[in-house]
């Protein structure tokens, strides 16, 4: 997780889209793992979607943009050390 969030609080390396790739079929991959239920939970809760359908391709492109937005606050030593020297 460190070196995402180094990526995305400075400039993303140029085979950034490599990593978005795999992001987005691990995603997939752990989406279409989860009971129906789930998945309509989860299209439910990310879209606020009144109706139980099932959003497969907006969950986990949600799923994506938390993750880099939680990436571009988070902080650590380790973050700090390679971003401060």
């Amino acid at each position: 997780m460190g070196r995402i969030c180094v990526q995305k609080q400075t400039d993303e390396w140029d085979g950034w889209h490599f990593l978005e790739d795999y992001l987005d079929s691990q995603s997939y991959i752990l989406f279409e793992q989860q009971p129906t239920f789930v998945q309509q939970i989860l299209s439910f809760e990310f879209l606020e979607d009144n109706k139980l359908v099932i959003h497969q391709d907006d969950v986990c492109e949600k799923l994506k943009s938390s993750l880099f937005d939680i990436a571009r606050n988070y902080n650590n030593a380790w973050i700090e050390k390679y971003l401060f020297g």
